[in-house]
């Protein structure tokens, strides 16, 4: 937790914990940040949420961990090793193939 998250969260306690009066009574019903990339973006307040200007776009994760805009057309899996001292972040992805609806070969 950073510095300014820290110096945040007494105020914020303070008023819901202890019943004081304080600035938390002027801070923006939400604030929103929007992130460019990781620890990279900018805050700005606004007063209701969800947003009503928001547009809602379903999206769907593929196998190669990429966002597509309509569904895989097989089932996949993704796997990890969580266990103490497994892979840190690590993922395995492995196509699941429905044998009923797969074309017959010939020998």
């Amino acid at each position: 937790m950073s510095l300014k998250t820290c110096a945040s969260c007494r105020p914020f306690f303070d008023h819901f914990l202890k019943g004081k009066d304080n600035e938390l009574k002027t801070w923006p019903k939400v604030t929103v940040e929007v992130r460019e990339r990781h620890s990279i973006g900018t805050f700005r307040a606004e007063t209701e949420w969800p947003l009503a200007r928001t547009h809602y776009t379903p999206l769907y994760l593929d196998a190669d961990g990429a966002m597509q805009h309509k569904p895989a057309p097989v089932a996949t899996s993704v796997g990890y090793d969580a266990t103490p001292g497994g892979t840190d972040r690590a993922v395995s992805i492995s196509s699941l193939i429905n044998r009923s609806s797969s074309p017959a070969t010939s020998s």
